[in-house]
C-alpha cells in the first residue's frame, strides 16, 4: 500500500429488496396543479393566530404549498403550530422577549416530507440495520418528518409502538395492517380490534389495510373479480381504508371495476382508496380513478431503478404501449399523485449526490426519469417525467392528502402542525442536475429541532426546555466490513472494524490480483472515535516480503453511514463503503 496516491471510489452495488415485497414503481409529469382536485385549505395566509411566537424564521424563501399563499419570506411557531406565515413585517408582529429568532439567509423551507410507501420500520435489516433505532437518524437527516408504513403486522406494531412509547421514535408513522402477503396467503382478521384512523399517539397512527392483488410483476392474481368485490364493498362497510398493491394493467382493470361497483351501494366513499405502485395503468384506467376518489400512490424512483432489468423488458412487452409509469398522464387527469421511495426496494449506495431514496433524489428522479447510478431512462418515459414543483406536492401536501391528515401536515399553514425542513437551495429554481445536490440543514417536527446538520446550528433554533439536540449518535456505526478499490495499481482494499464504545479494533488488508509484482500490506490496528464525530485508527501492517509499515488514519462516516472516508497520514483519502451483511 502507498501513502501518498489518489484513490478511486469502487462502486459497491447493493441491489436488495424489501423483505416481504416484490414490486416496481415509476414517477410523474404535468403542467397541470397536481393539487388541483383537492379540497382549498382554510389557511389564513399572512394571518396569523394571536400570542407571542417561541420561534420565528425570517429572510427565508418559504415554499408553503398552500394554494392560497404559496410563497413566503417568515414564518412563526408557538409549540408545536404554526401560527403566522407571510411577510417579515407581518410575521414580526409576533416577536416577544423570549421569541428565538433564525436568519434563514435566503435557505428555502420547505413542510416536511411524507414519505407515502416505504418499508423502513419493517425490512432495516436489508440494508444491515441491526434495530429499529438505526432507522431514526438517517430519515431525519433526508428530511422526513412522516412515513407510511406498508406492511404492519402485528410484531411490527408491537415494536413500532414500543419504540414510540421508549420516546425514541420522533417523527410521525401512518401504518396499514396487510390481510395478506405478497404470494397471496391470508393472514386472517386479526385487523379488526382496530380501525382506519386509529392514534395511538402524536407519533404513531393506524393509517388503514393493505392487501396484494398481484405478484410476479401482474403476472399472478390473487382474487377473482367476484371476490374482490364482496371483499371492496365490505371494507366500504366498514369504513376502512384500502391500500392494494396493484402492478400490471391487467390488475388494475380489476382493481377500478372493484371500486366502480362498490361505488354503486356507496356513490360517494369518503374511504379514498389508494391504488400502489400503478406501474402500468393505461390512460383510460387512469380517467376512470378520478370520480371514484382513488388515489395514485407512486414511488417517484421507479421505473427508472429497473432499467437493464430483462423483467422489466419482458413486463414492458407485454403490457400496453405507453402505460408504463404514466405520471403525467395520472397528474393531467386530476388524480392525486402521492410520491414515495419503496426504501429499501432496489437499494444501493449512491456516490454522489442525495442519499438513495431521499427527498431531493427522489424530485430529482421525478424530472429527469433516471435510475440508480444515474441510468438514463428508456425512451418514452421522459415523456412522462413531472415538474419539480409536482414532485414537491407528491411528498408533502398531496402525501398528506392520501393519509386524510390535509388539515394538519402537508404544507406551511396556519393552524397546521410545525413540521418543516430546511434546504441548502431552492428546488423550484435550481439547473436540474442540482436538485440531486440539495442537503437538509434542519428538521423539526412538532415545533422541535430533531435534526440539524453539524456546522450549521446558526439555522437551528435552541429549545427553552431541551436545548438544542444531540447529533445522531455514532454508536456501533463504524462496525463493519469496508471496501473500496485503488485503480493506481489495481488493489482493493478492505477494512473491518469493531466499535466498542468510543474504542475500535480492526484489520486492514491491501489485496492485489495474483499477477502484481507487489504483495498488499494486511496488519491489525486500534483507535478511538473523536469528538468530531469521526476516528483515529493506527494499525501495524506487514507484506509477505517482510516490509513492515506503521500508519495513522482518520476515519470519517458519511452517506447515512454507508460511506466511510479513510485518511492516511499525509496521503490523500481512500473513500470505502460498508460491504452487505450476508443473508
Amino acid at each position: 500500500m502507498k501513502t501518498n496516491r489518489k484513490y478511486v471510489c469502487n462502486l459497491l452495488i447493493v441491489f436488495l429488496t424489501a423483505c416481504n415485497f416484490t414490486s416496481s414503481i415509476p414517477r410523474s409529469a404535468t403542467t397541470a396543479n397536481p393539487t388541483s382536485s383537492l379540497p382549498q385549505q382554510n389557511s389564513a395566509a399572512s394571518h396569523g393566530l394571536t400570542g407571542n411566537a417561541d420561534i420565528i424564521f425570517t429572510n427565508g424563501v418559504i415554499l408553503t404549498m398552500d394554494d392560497a399563499n404559496p410563497s413566503a419570506q417568515a414564518i412563526a411557531v408557538q409549540g408545536n403550530q404554526i401560527i403566522a406565515v407571510g411577510t417579515n413585517e407581518e410575521v414580526l408582529k409576533h416577536q416577544g422577549q423570549n421569541t428565538l429568532m433564525v436568519d434563514l439567509q435566503r435557505r428555502t423551507l420547505v413542510p416536511g416530507f411524507i414519505d407515502s410507501h416505504q418499508h423502513r420500520l419493517g425490512d432495516f435489516s436489508a440494508v444491515g440495520y441491526t434495530g429499529l433505532d438505526q432507522v431514526v437518524a438517517p430519515t431525519l437527516a433526508q428530511g422526513w418528518t412522516t412515513l407510511v408504513e406498508l406492511y404492519v403486522d402485528q410484531d411490527r406494531l408491537d415494536a413500532l409502538r414500543a419504540l414510540d412509547q421508549s420516546g425514541r421514535l420522533p417523527f410521525r408513522v401512518n401504518a396499514y395492517l396487510p390481510m395478506n402477503g405478497p404470494w397471496g396467503d391470508s393472514l386472517g382478521d386479526w385487523y379488526k380490534i382496530y380501525h382506519t384512523g386509529q392514534i395511538y399517539s402524536p407519533h404513531v397512527r393506524i393509517a388503514g389495510i393493505k392487501i396484494f392483488m398481484d405478484i410476479r410483476w401482474g403476472q399472478t392474481l390473487h382474487m377473482t373479480q367476484a371476490d374482490l368485490n364482496a371483499f371492496i364493498q365490505q371494507r366500504n362497510r366498514e369504513k376502512w381504508q384500502l391500500a392494494i398493491h396493484t402492478v400490471g394493467s391487467q390488475t388494475h382493470e380489476m382493481v377500478i371495476s372493484a371500486f366502480e361497483n362498490a361505488a354503486r351501494e356507496d356513490p360517494v366513499s369518503p374511504q379514498r382508496h389508494r391504488i400502489e405502485h400503478v406501474l402500468s395503468i393505461t390512460p383510460e384506467q387512469i380517467e376512470r380513478m378520478k370520480p371514484l376518489g382513488l388515489i395514485a400512490s407512486a414511488q417517484l424512483n421507479m421505473a427508472g431503478e429497473l432499467i437493464g432489468d430483462p423483467k422489466l423488458d419482458e413486463f414492458i412487452a407485454r403490457e400496453p404501449e405507453g402505460a408504463l409509469s404514466p405520471w403525467r398522464n395520472i397528474v393531467d387527469a386530476g388524480v392525486i399523485l402521492a410520491g414515495g421511495s419503496d426504501w429499501p426496494n432496489y437499494y444501493v449506495d449512491e456516490p454522489a449526490g442525495a442519499p438513495f431514496g431521499s427527498p431531493a433524489r427522489l424530485i430529482f428522479q421525478a424530472v429527469t426519469r433516471e435510475g440508480n447510478f444515474g441510468t438514463l431512462p428508456y425512451p418514452g418515459m421522459l415523456d412522462q417525467s413531472i415538474t419539480a414543483e409536482q414532485a414537491l406536492r407528491a411528498l408533502t401536501i398531496n402525501g398528506a392528502y392520501a393519509i386524510f391528515q390535509e388539515d394538519s401536515l402537508g404544507s406551511l399553514s396556519v393552524g397546521k402542525l410545525a413540521d418543516m425542513v430546511i434546504l441548502s437551495d431552492n428546488p423550484l429554481s435550481v439547473e436540474t442536475r442540482q436538485l440531486n445536490n440539495i442537503t437538509v440543514l434542519m428538521t423539526m417536527v412538532d415545533g422541535k429541532v430533531e435534526y440539524c446538520s453539524p456546522g450549521l446550528e446558526v439555522f437551528c433554533p435552541e429549545s427553552p426546555e431541551t436545548g438544542l439536540p444531540a447529533l445522531p449518535s455514532l454508536a456501533e456505526t463504524f462496525t463493519g466490513t469496508w471496501q473500496g478499490a485503488d485503480l493506481d495499481d489495481g488493489s482493493e482494499i478492505i477494512l473491518t472494524l469493531r466499535q466498542t464504545g468510543n474504542d475500535l479494533t480492526g484489520t486492514f488488508n491491501d489485496v492485489y490480483s495474483g499477477n502484481a509484482q507487489t504483495p498488499g500490506y494486511a496488519g491489525a490496528g486500534s483507535g478511538f472515535l473523536t469528538p468530531s464525530s469521526s476516528a483515529q485508527a493506527t494499525f501495524d501492517l506487514r507484506r509477505p516480503d517482510g516490509k513492515t509499515l506503521v500508519i495513522q488514519f482518520v476515519l470519517t462516516l458519511s452517506n447515512q453511514d454507508n460511506t466511510l472516508t479513510l485518511t492516511p497520514e499525509g496521503g490523500k483519502p481512500i473513500v470505502l463503503y460498508r460491504a452487505p451483511i450476508s443473508q
